[in-house]
């Protein structure tokens, strides 16, 4: 039921959400000019400057005048170099952008496309968590991760994580049940996990998201059979679309496979324990100390309610890639942070929604607002 004050909430709400947004983003770009460096940037100038200079659309990275350490058949980040070639392009059609396009070989217009995905990626990762609580929640999973350290850091490297950040997030809300499938949203995200896979193989861990909502509404029809067939059609074709030198050329993207099988089976100097085996407590000390423990508990508030009032399918679409991701990794013997940078955003939206839960219940203790109880 609307009240009197209603419009003025949700005004309040846009305001916070956009100080929000600024605040985060302020963050992001607050470096992005600056002459840092990091050891992977030199893979995407340099191959996307062989697709703008050459014709040759082909992401693989023999092709491109790198160093011999990465001047070898690979395929990883397909995707994404296509997104900044693209995004490169668009800003070329824009006035007044030579001179930045210009500057070290469009360096820091590629670095611009991960400030605008990673912005962009608070805003969604704000609608998701408002689906799931209230509006509360989504201010908070917002503030969570315009201040979160290994996102910000994303912003402000020429890598793919704030790329597949946002195509997780999407693949995600896509994959958020209603009260009837939809189709094409399911088709969606099967095709966004298909662009994923041609970014980091690793992603094949998100396949089963496009499940969750067809379980839901699962009535056996042939409705539903024929779109459970069609599931794995749209992967491919994602796949295919990010990643076509890879299909054409799949002996080159196999070898990349196994170089990457390779890396994270061996040491790799500080990512590595000198002894060898698996990493899970340096990723627990490392989110440990970045996340802080009371967000962390947080999250396994929220999930633990999530599971109490059986809310099955959002616990199991954003907890579950958390978790299986954290896994995964945590088995390797290799660590880097950024492998979990696209699942930390679900983390944060759950801890944001165990917080204003957690405030509610004192609020309701206590006789105070739940805005102030939470902050």
């Amino acid at each position: 039921m609307l009240t009197a004050n209603a419009p003025l909430r949700q005004f309040a709400w846009w305001l916070a959400a956009a100080a929000v947004l600024l605040v985060g983003f302020g963050l992001r770009v607050a470096y992005d000019g600056r002459d840092y460096g990091q050891p992977d940037e030199p893979i995407t100038v340099e191959v996307v400057r062989h697709m703008r200079l050459s014709g040759d659309w082909d992401t693989n990275w023999a092709k491109a005048d790198l160093g011999p350490e990465f001047r070898y058949d690979q395929y990883s980040f397909s995707s994404y170099l296509y997104g900044t070639f693209f995004f490169y392009r668009f800003v070329k059609l824009l006035p007044w952008t030579a001179s930045w396009r210009g500057h070290k070989a469009g360096f820091f217009v590629y670095r611009f496309f991960s400030v605008a995905l990673a912005s962009f990626a608070m805003w969604q990762a704000m609608r998701i968590a408002e689906r799931i609580g209230r509006r509360m929640a989504g201010v908070g999973a917002g503030a969570l991760i315009a201040v979160s350290l290994l996102l910000v850091q994303d912003a402000h490297y020429v890598r793919p994580e704030a790329f597949t950040t946002v195509l997780t997030l999407a693949a995600v809300g896509l994959s958020c049940p209603r009260s009837n499938v939809r189709i094409g949203a399911v088709l969606g995200a099967a095709t966004l996990i298909g662009v994923l896979v041609a970014c980091k193989v690793s992603m094949l861990l998100l396949v089963w998201l496009p499940l969750v909502p067809l379980a839901v509404a699962w009535r056996g029809r042939k409705s539903d059979w024929l779109l459970l067939a069609a599931l794995p059609l749209g992967i491919v074709a994602g796949f295919a679309v990010g990643a076509p030198g890879a299909v054409a050329h799949p002996a080159e993207f196999l070898n990349g496979v196994h170089r990457l099988a390779e890396q994270y089976a061996g040491l790799q100097g500080p990512h590595s324990h000198l002894s060898g085996g698996a990493v899970g407590d340096m990723l627990a000390g490392y989110f440990g100390a970045t996340l802080g423990l009371p967000v962390i508990g947080c999250f396994v508030l929220g999930a633990l309610l999530l599971g109490r009032r059986k809310r099955w399918a959002e616990l199991t679409l954003l907890v579950g890639p958390v978790l299986l991701f954290a896994g995964y990794f945590a088995t390797r013997s290799v660590f880097f942070e950024r492998n979990m940078s696209h699942v930390v955003p679900l983390l944060l939206i759950v801890a944001a929604f165990g917080a204003v839960e957690a405030s509610s219940w004192l609020a309701g203790r206590r006789g105070a607002p739940v805005a102030v109880v939470t902050i």
